[in-house]
């Protein structure tokens, strides 16, 4: 009998259980007490592309498309620090003279705070084989090379732009066909040790310096390409040399997927893990994606626009990156690699849904802010969300993948829920469309609609 009554209240006790959880609300609780990393920014790169912007007939149109308030509102430029001859800091070139007039224009009017820049190669001169592709810097000129990024700052200075940071390599551990230059990690890690850093510190000590920067975020799965991981170049820097510390420098990597095709042609592309850069971050470094895209076929739908936002979401949460910057800001392309795709006639121009998703964050997710902990209570596993907080301002981008509309609560710690909520949705046949959510005593009822992106704005008292 005893046994029986056992077994009885056992059953009850998961009746009752089972039957709660069932019956939990569906909801986001905000968590604003519990802060993760600071947002240092969301920006593009027209490293390269410059000039085919500065030439288009609406380029003052796309640049606030980009950097403007009623466009993305980005605080991050990245720009080419180009390999001159030994005389010429700022040539006459086209491309300088484009690069200078997209850097103003988001300065001076777009208010753009992080002019940033980064180096493909060296000069030609100081290089192993003579050439701006491949071939490696020469130890003899590794402290005339920091002294000539340095004049490049200067140089830029004098010309009324404020650099935020600069990056003596891009992707260093990939010889590529164009500009390009080999780096070993300890080739860079002596580099910004003994040169670049203490010329730096002297001359323009305001600057950051960024490094990393290899195509792969993290190390790919096949060990023959750990030469382009950014993750195993910054820890080997790190390991090898103690004083390559603190906020002077900006740990980054790049998130390419890899063609592993073109090494061995029976696999598929490998996506190399959204990880945190734990050294970096112990040593007092904050982290970001100087660069990413895509260059498999132009699709400018929902589906892609889903695809980048889930991507966006996952380097905030999963790396604690502090910074975010897309590849291509408007290119005249037939891939995935730009946010605007600009029309080859010099007239037209054409906006991404990834555009649009991206503008889910960059517009409403204040430079400053912190991402706070976020919890969700019974939605489905594909559904993503993270939040925001700068003041007294909160923000939480919700990404519903799924072909069913959900209704849910949502909820902040330990706060009282006062003021309406502003929503902007992002969905195949919307971008940023506002509606007004009044409070339901301690939460709000939001809806996400099918295959969108929405933020959420409000106040916390």
């Amino acid at each position: 009998m005893k046994h029986l009554i056992w077994i009885l209240c056992l059953n009850l006790f998961l009746y009752t259980t089972l039957s709660y959880a069932g019956n939990l609300p569906t909801q986001i609780i905000l968590y604003p007490q519990q802060k993760e990393q600071v947002i240092d920014g969301f920006g593009i790169a027209q490293a390269g592309w410059a000039d085919k912007l500065y030439e288009h007939h609406k380029r003052t149109e796309v640049m606030d498309l980009l950097f403007g308030k009623d466009g993305l509102c980005l605080s991050i430029l990245r720009g080419e620090i180009f390999p001159q001859s030994p005389t010429d800091t700022i040539d006459k070139s086209l491309k300088t003279k484009a690069q200078l007039w997209v850097s103003h224009y988001a300065q001076d009017i777009c208010n753009v705070d992080k002019l940033i820049y980064s180096a493909w190669t060296p000069p030609a001169h100081m290089k192993s084989n003579g050439k701006d592709s491949h071939g490696f810097l020469k130890p003899e000129y590794y402290q005339a090379y920091a002294d000539y990024l340095v004049n490049f700052c200067k140089a830029y200075q004098e010309n009324g732009l404020h650099i935020y940071a600069i990056s003596p390599s891009n992707e260093p551990g990939y010889e590529a066909p164009w500009n390009s230059c080999k780096w070993t990690p300890g080739q860079m890690g002596q580099f910004l040790s003994e040169n670049l850093a203490p010329v730096m510190k002297e001359h323009c000590p305001a600057i950051k310096i960024i490094y990393g920067e290899n195509p792969t975020w993290s190390t790919p799965q096949n060990p023959m390409l750990q030469f382009i991981s950014s993750d195993k170049f910054v820890n080997e820097i790190l390991d090898t040399y103690p004083d390559v510390t603190g906020d002077m420098f900006i740990a980054s990597g790049h998130g390419y997927d890899i063609p592993v095709s073109e090494y061995f042609k029976d696999l598929k592309d490998i996506a190399t893990p959204i990880i945190r850069y734990t050294k970096a971050i112990e040593r007092g470094q904050n982290v970001w994606v100087t660069e990413i895209s895509s260059t498999d076929p132009l699709d400018a739908g929902m589906a892609n626009g889903l695809k980048w936002a889930a991507t966006y979401h996952d380097y905030l949460t999963k790396a604690n990156i502090n910074g975010f910057v897309w590849w291509g800001g408007a290119i005249p392309t037939s891939n995935n690699e730009s946010l605007i795709v600009l029309g080859k006639n010099g007239e037209d121009y054409s906006l991404t849904k990834r555009y649009d998703t991206f503008g889910n964050y960059t517009r409403y997710i204040p430079v400053g802010s912190h991402r706070i902990r976020t919890e969700q209570v019974s939605l489905p596993d594909t559904v993503r969300v993270s939040s925001f907080c700068k003041g007294n301002q909160h923000s939480t981008v919700a990404i519903n993948p799924t072909n069913k509309t959900i209704t849910c609560r949502l909820a902040i710690k330990g706060c009282k829920v006062t003021g309406n909520l502003q929503a902007y949705t992002t969905t195949a046949k919307k971008k940023w469309e506002e509606n007004i959510i009044k409070p339901n005593k301690s939460y709000y009822t939001v809806t996400l609609l099918p295959e969108s992106v929405t933020t959420l704005v409000g106040s916390i008292n």
